[in-house]
């Protein structure tokens, strides 16, 4: 028998045993985002097309839809070895480049399932690697990661004083000096 008072930590009750009290956690960090711009992808059943790819004009050194076509044959080519269906490869080589008209260095991720165009995502810095997968489910990291600073979310943590459960130094270090994410201006990103 356990019993709690007032939220505070478990003691034995009557009859409980010297082992029958498991003490609670002493620390507890949730991290919660909200990734809505992703829900029109995760709505469809699988196979997926996931293709990352550098779109930028700039800086190609020679006719930059030369080097886009090269840079989209090599990841066809990639889908057709892992096993992707033509109809969803015609629908990315449909939209691979479609945003000439945005300057500077980008990119585009690019989501497809059954021969459609799911998720088209916008990539503010071009990828490190042009990468293409075909899977049961779609490689939508990437595209988390590099909006990562934008994307509304809560971190919660509570304190309790055993060791074991104490918060790692960076975090106890960040909490400290008041980088708190979106609502502080600062967090593990400059908001």
């Amino acid at each position: 028998m356990l019993e709690v008072s007032g939220g505070g930590p478990a003691r034995p009750g009557p009859g409980s045993g010297r082992y029958g009290v498991v003490p609670p956690p002493q620390a507890v960090v949730v991290v919660a985002m909200r990734l809505t711009f992703l829900e029109p992808l995760y709505k469809q059943p699988g196979p997926f097309v996931s293709v990352y790819v550098d779109t930028s004009r700039e800086g190609t050194g020679g006719d930059p839809d030369v080097a886009l076509a090269l840079r989209w044959r090599r990841l066809r080519d990639t889908l057709v070895a892992e096993g992707a269906d033509e109809d969803s490869i015609t629908a990315v080589g449909g939209t691979v480049g479609c945003d000439a008209d945005v300057p500077g260095a980008h990119g585009q991720a690019l989501f497809t399932a059954h021969g459609a165009l799911v998720l088209r995502g916008e990539l503010p810095d071009p990828p490190v690697h042009d990468t293409a997968h075909f899977g049961a489910l779609p490689d939508t990291m990437p595209l988390i990661a590099q909006h990562a600073p934008e994307i509304p979310y809560l971190a919660v943590y509570v304190h309790y004083k055993e060791p074991l459960y104490a918060a790692p130094p960076l975090l106890q270090r960040m909490v400290d000096a008041g980088r708190l994410g979106c609502k502080s201006g600062s967090g593990f990103y400059s908001y």
